[in-house]
C-alpha cells in the first residue's frame, strides 16, 4: 500500500521550518509521506544552490521513521507546491505563515505565497502560524 502524502512549501525561513516539523508530526501519526518542495527562478547557479540547502533539511530530517522526499522546481512557488501536490495525490499542502503579525489572524500577515496557495489550492491547506506553541496565561 502506498503511503499518502503531505506536500510542505519551504522557502528556507523560519515558518518553513516549522511548516515542515508539524507536517513530519502529523505523517508518523498518520503514516503519510512528506515531500518538501522549493521552486526558484530559471537561474541554474539559483537552483544549484537551492537543492543543496533542501537537500540539507531533508536529510536531517529523515530519522524518525518518516519518508520525506525533497524537489527544487523553477517557476512561482505557489504553481510549483500544488503541481507537486497533485503529482502525488497529496490531499494536503503545509506552509509557514511569517512574522509576528501573522497571530493576529491579518491575512495580509500570512505572506503572500502562503496566501495565493490558500486562495488557490483545489485541496487543503494548513498554514502554520510561526509560534504554535501554547501560551501560558
Amino acid at each position: 500500500m502506498q503511503a499518502w502524502h503531505i506536500v510542505v512549501g519551504a522557502d528556507f525561513s523560519e515558518g518553513a521550518a516549522r511548516a515542515l516539523d508539524v507536517a513530519i508530526s502529523i505523517a508518523r501519526t498518520s503514516g503519510a509521506a512528506v515531500t518538501v518542495v522549493h521552486a526558484v527562478a530559471d537561474d541554474e547557479i539559483e537552483l544549484a544552490t537551492a537543492e543543496h540547502r533542501l537537500a540539507e533539511i531533508v536529510d536531517a530530517r529523515r530519522a524518525g521513521g518518516v519518508a520525506i522526499a525533497g524537489q527544487c522546481r523553477r517557476g512561482r512557488p505557489w504553481d510549483k507546491v500544488e503541481n507537486v501536490a497533485t503529482e502525488l495525490g497529496a490531499p494536503l499542502i503545509v506552509v509557514g505563515r511569517r512574522g509576528a503579525g501573522a497571530r493576529s489572524g491579518e491575512a495580509s500577515n500570512i505572506g503572500s505565497v502562503a496566501e495565493r496557495i490558500l486562495r488557490t489550492s483545489h485541496r487543503s491547506v494548513l498554514a502554520v502560524a510561526p509560534d504554535i506553541g501554547f501560551r501560558r496565561r
